[in-house]
C-alpha cells in the first residue's frame, strides 16, 4: 500500500501544522495495520510450513519402517526358498525344485515399491477428501 503525506497549504502558502500532523498520524496507523497484517500472514505461512514438514517426517518414518520390515521379510522368504531349492536338489526332487524356483521368481518379481505407490495414491485421495462408493 503506497500513500503520500498530504500537507495542506492555505492560500498564503503556509503549511497547516494540524493537517500535516493528522496526515502523519493517519499514515502511521495505516503502516502499523499493514505491518500487523503482514506479520500475521508470515506466522500463518510458518505454521503451515511446520505442519507440512511434520507430515513429511511422518511419511518418511512410515516408509522407512515399512521398507525395513518388508526387506527383512523378503530376506527371510528368499532364504527359506533357497533352503527349499537346496533341499530339492539334494533329494533330486524335480517337482519340489520346480515349485521352489517358481515361488522364487514370483517373489523376485514383486516390488515393495508398488505398495508404496498404492499407499501414496490412497493418501493423496484422502488429502483431496475423495469419497469412495462401495
Amino acid at each position: 500500500m503506497k500513500r503520500t503525506v498530504d500537507i495542506f497549504v492555505d492560500s498564503t502558502k503556509k503549511i497547516d501544522p494540524t493537517s500535516a500532523f493528522l496526515s502523519l498520524v493517519s499514515l502511521y496507523k495505516d503502516t502499523t495495520k499493514v505491518i500487523e497484517e503482514e506479520k500475521t500472514k508470515r506466522e500463518k505461512i510458518q505454521a503451515d510450513r511446520d505442519v507440512k514438514l511434520e507430515a513429511i517426517k511422518f511419511q518418511r518414518d512410515f516408509f522407512m519402517e515399512y521398507l525395513e520390515k518388508t526387506y527383512d521379510e523378503r530376506k527371510e522368504n528368499f532364504a527359506k526358498l533357497f533352503m527349499v531349492i537346496d533341499d530339492a536338489i539334494k533329494k533330486d526332487n524335480i517337482q519340489q525344485l520346480s515349485i521352489g524356483l517358481d515361488s522364487l521368481n514370483k517373489l523376485a518379481a514383486e516390488s515393495p515399491f508398488k505398495v508404496i505407490a498404492d499407499i501414496n495414491a490412497l493418501s493423496d485421495a484422502l488429502d483431496k477428501k475423495v469419497e469412495f462408493d462401495f
